[in-house]
């Protein structure tokens, strides 16, 4: 077997038991679990690669194959094995609900004894006598899935652990999914990733998840960059991705620039909860930016911190008086504090308690 290679040749590892067959443009990783009998993890694009597998093994051997997702590199190596091999029949092929339909349709008609098992996520596998844990992972396409093999701490990761990452947007892929499921994989402990494209890696599987996560957030508009970026990250609720890309912007911009940057951040970080690191983030640029000031008070207020409050804005109106949103800010302020009389005296608040009353 030249081409199908042990990913060990250490007996008692857990890779002992697994053969790699290593994927080109058009055509996905092969993986093969030996135990029990043998389970095929995707079965890529090419009619040739079984031609040494089987002068192993008997097709009939393989008696499951787990499907990533639902791309032709990964999937049509299934179809070529029931039109090519008779004898490779009674197996089962796991796969994600939305795919499981139209591949089951064809499967069907070629193999009346084959099983489709769809999954949504989070179902235990037993393949070829391991146990696995099934991971939802949309972004790439809807349904992508990937399995993990909690002892060893490895991950079958499919396409969605990748440093150029693409979303299949007529399969239902969509950044926001793929940054979102790269998250989920940065919780779990993964040490070694064997991925749909390219080579497995081993014991550096936070780097790269790490790696391709920031990947990502580059790409989910590649047009923008820095503060622009950041921006629409937040638009699309992607609050801790904003920040990365505000901390490294603010590495590279001079004083002016790095103060911004700092505002949007404390901003962020307001809207997330984070509100002490808000606050003296706020803190730290209002030297330079006096609008900080007004924008802290703005946090004191949504902790309830009502004198810290008023102390915020009473500093800033002695730098802008006129300023209207700092006054009515000052009467709610005072307001929550008992000091109603004071309160309904600024004209702004005034306003705005008359409104509240009539409506």
């Amino acid at each position: 077997m030249n081409s199908w290679k042990r990913l060990s040749d250490n007996p008692d590892s857990f890779f002992y038991n697994i053969w790699y067959l290593e994927g080109y443009e058009n055509s996905s990783n092969i993986y093969l679990i030996e135990g029990d009998y043998l389970t095929l993890v995707d079965t890529g694009n090419d009619y040739t690669a079984f031609f040494e597998l089987f002068e192993i093994y008997k097709p009939e051997n393989i008696k499951k194959v787990f499907l990533t997702h639902s791309h032709n590199d990964h999937t049509l190596g299934l179809l070529e094995l029931v039109r090519s091999y008779k004898t490779f029949d009674n197996f089962e092929v796991i796969l994600h609900k939305a795919f499981a339909d139209n591949l089951g349709y064809v499967i069907k008609k070629m193999s009346k004894t084959c099983k489709i098992t769809p999954v949504l996520g989070g179902e235990k596998v037993n393949l070829s006598g391991v146990d696995f844990e099934v991971i939802h992972t949309p972004g790439h396409t809807i349904d992508s899935i990937c399995l993990y093999h909690e002892e060893s701490k490895t991950l079958f990761s499919g396409d969605v652990v990748s440093f150029h990452p693409i979303a299949d947007e007529m399969i239902g892929g969509s950044m926001i999914n793929f940054i979102y499921s790269l998250r989920i994989l940065q919780k779990r402990e993964i040490k070694n990733i064997l991925p749909g494209h390219t080579l497995p890696a081993f014991a550096v599987g936070k780097t790269i998840l790490n790696k391709a996560y920031r990947n990502a957030i580059y790409f989910f508009d590649p047009e923008k960059m820095g503060l622009e970026l950041a921006v629409e990250l937040t638009k699309a609720g992607l609050l801790d991705e904003a920040i990365v890309v505000i901390d490294d912007y603010v590495k590279q911009v001079d004083e002016e620039e790095r103060i911004n940057a700092l505002g949007l951040k404390a901003s962020i970080l307001a809207d997330m909860g984070r509100h002490e690191e808000s606050i003296k983030l706020f803190d730290e640029i209002s030297d330079k930016n006096p609008n900080a000031i007004y924008s802290k008070g703005m946090v004191y207020l949504r902790m309830e911190k009502y004198k810290e409050a008023l102390d915020c804005f009473d500093e800033f109106l002695k730098i802008n008086p006129d300023d209207k949103k700092a006054k009515l800010s000052k009467g709610l302020a005072l307001y929550k504090l008992g000091r109603v009389e004071d309160a309904l005296s600024i004209e702004e608040f005034n306003k705005f308690y008359k409104a509240i009353e009539k409506s």
